[in-house]
């Protein structure tokens, strides 16, 4: 049985019969508000609510590649470059947001931001330069991959402009006679992490095609990511917002809109996006016996990760009320499943940790938080964020510091090439959206979590025990699924302490810890003076 029927297996009745009526729901709510194609005519159109804040933040932020995406595979075998670029061409014809730009407003006073699709241009592979090639075989082999990897950073950290594009670009690194690396970035604004694995997916069937003489295998998008900009632009129209608007309101009624992380660094007056990432491999029977958890307690892996998440936030900070920010695919529409675009928001989780609960006690006010959130997901993050107005500050991001992420489809894990194979390629972007991010993610070898953290706040060491303790609570909530937060803080503590006397068993006497006073409430990590990591 898959872990879906197994899932529906234990529902209840009840349970079952509620899940039927809201599958018919979404289903009968599809077929009323079909996405339509836009008139013909090539006329500017309005962005999408999650395209219209990330334009407004690359106007604060001109010149940055905060927003940059990116992914890479590894190429083994014998690779016909000239037909992998037709390839990519041909996918950039089909999607119209890999060729659009974002024109400034002007004129009235509040006029907004509009999309423009540019036509296709088939010579230069609209503006990609014809996929270049960098050729580092003749490279002593030990320098061949760092080599690439440098070259691949300063690419795809290099800066895209919204107003004249393009906002893809795309390289080919030739390592040997048969080992190449194919990389690809774009902008936030015209694609998420799902598109980046359409767009490889694409191109790797349009490589088969091409290198077997056919046409293009892969029928047409039957709507274009414009026209859904325009019917979500028409069909969340105020009246519509109001009454989830009130919901959400009400849910984040008081809700600290500051978290006060423990910082090995003084936070800065400015924040910036400069981050890194530590990760561990899980093992498949931990993250089993997790999601073995959840379902004993009517939740779901994310529920019991979220949970976990907030004991150890607390652990740091000492808050009992704190805010979580998960992202939302938003594809949850058959028009959307294979469209290049920007459909991610976030879902805003408050946890509440008072009275020293229990782990199933507190599951079960996150399956409660998680399922409210989820009925209220289609109204944009940031009209929340901007009707609860929290006092803001240049050195943080409100309700958005704490992220989590649960992966359990690598997009890139189902791509494949005639003759060719195909592996991921990881790079390091030097960017972290979020002061601190928990990252819980399947791969083709299995399982992994990775904490993503800001370098101006955080020092490796720091990440790398956040990842043990993190470890440790996975472990118990299996061992010991009773267990209350003062249990969770003893553990941690423990932890913490040995952690910091290895550091310093390590450490030269000259070079010992300083104390960062955090926080009133918050629990003090130490910092040191060398270069940030």
């Amino acid at each position: 049985m898959t872990a879906a029927g197994d899932s529906l297996a234990r529902l209840t009745p009840a349970q079952r019969t509620l899940l039927e009526l809201r599958l018919e729901k979404r289903r009968a709510s599809r077929a009323a508000t079909g996405i339509g194609r836009r008139p013909a005519g090539g006329a500017p159109v309005p962005l999408s609510f999650g395209q219209q804040r990330l334009w407004f933040v690359d106007q604060m932020e001109s010149g940055s590649s905060f927003f940059n995406i990116c992914a890479a595979v590894r190429l083994e075998g014998r690779l016909a470059a000239g037909v992998l670029r037709r390839a990519l061409g041909a996918v950039v014809r089909r999607h119209e947001s890999l060729r659009t730009v974002f024109v400034a407003p002007t004129g009235a006073p509040g006029a907004q931001p509009l999309q423009r699709v540019l036509p296709a241009a088939p010579a230069d592979i609209a503006g990609i330069a014809g996929l270049p090639l960098a050729d580092l075989a003749a490279l002593p082999e030990e320098r061949r991959e760092p080599e690439a990897r440098l070259l691949l950073a300063a690419g795809t950290g290099a800066p895209l402009d919204l107003a004249r594009g393009p906002l893809l670009r795309a390289w080919l690194v030739r390592l040997g006679p048969e080992t190449h690396v194919l990389a690809c970035v774009v902008h936030h604004i015209i694609a998420d992490w799902w598109s980046l694995g359409v767009l490889v997916r694409e191109v790797a069937a349009h490589y088969a095609a091409f290198a077997a003489g056919r046409p293009c295998p892969l029928p047409e998008p039957p709507v274009q990511y414009p026209d859904f900009a325009r019917w979500q632009r028409e069909t969340l129209d105020e009246p519509r917002l109001a009454g989830a608007l009130a919901e959400w309101l009400r849910r984040l009624a008081g809700a600290p809109s500051f978290l006060p992380l423990p910082t090995d660094f003084p936070r800065p007056a400015v924040q910036s996006f400069r981050g890194a990432e530590e990760r561990a491999e899980l093992p498949e029977e931990l993250v089993a016996a997790l999601r073995r958890c959840g379902q004993e307690h009517g939740c779901t892996l994310f529920m019991v990760v979220v949970a976990l998440y907030g004991v150890l936030l607390h652990w740091l900070t000492g808050e009992t009320d704190l805010v979580v920010s998960a992202p939302l695919g938003g594809r949850d529409r058959d028009e959307t499943e294979n469209l290049i675009g920007m459909f991610v928001d976030t879902l805003l989780l408050r946890l509440r940790l008072s009275g020293n609960p229990c782990f199933r006690a507190l599951l079960g006010r996150v399956r409660e938080v998680v399922t409210d959130a989820y009925e209220g997901r289609h109204l944009p993050c940031d009209r929340i964020i901007r009707e609860l107005a929290p006092e803001r500050s240049l050195g943080y991001s409100p309700l958005l510091q704490a992220g989590l992420n649960l992966v359990e489809r690598d997009p890139l894990e189902e791509v494949s090439l005639p003759g060719l194979a195909v592996r991921r390629f990881d790079l390091d972007p030097g960017i972290a959206q979020f002061e601190l991010n928990l990252v819980v993610a399947r791969a083709a070898g299995g399982h992994w979590v990775g904490v993503q953290y800001r370098t101006d706040l955080f020092r490796r060491a720091t990440a790398r025990g956040l990842l043990a303790q993190l470890r440790a609570l996975f472990d118990l909530a299996v061992r010991r699924p009773g267990f209350d937060l003062r249990e969770a803080r003893e553990l941690l503590a423990g932890l913490e302490e040995r952690r910091l006397q290895e550091e310093r068993h390590r450490r030269p006497a000259s070079a010992g810890p300083r104390r960062l006073r955090a926080t009133a409430g918050a629990r003090p990590l130490t910092y040191d003076t060398e270069v940030r990591r």
